[in-house]
């Protein structure tokens, strides 16, 4: 099954990629950490993280979990848009 989503690793750093409208996006980029193997340091202009560390116990795990992370982002921007248009709609009482 093809998705919108992949990651591409390149030289130990691990990048996830989104096909947003056609355009493909890097969203999140993480490195194991050297020092501790169950820490990964993570990147996203989306979700406005610079470097923060993250724990798992594998690398399949943190993959799994920075998808989980970016989709739970797409769902509160989703519910963000959704308050708004209903406080646009909304009648307001005078």
């Amino acid at each position: 099954m093809k998705t919108n989503r992949h990651w591409v690793e390149q030289n130990g750093c691990y990048e996830l990629h989104f096909e947003k409208f056609e355009k493909d996006e890097i969203v999140l980029k993480f490195v194991p950490s050297k020092a501790d193997k169950t820490c990964f340091w993570y990147t996203s202009e989306d979700l406005k993280v610079e470097y923060d560390c993250e724990y798992f116990d594998s690398l399949e795990e943190a993959k799994e979990e920075f998808e989980y992370m970016y989709e739970q982002f797409l769902e509160s921007e989703i519910g963000y848009y959704e308050s708004l248009l209903d406080m646009w709609n909304e009648e307001v009482q005078k």
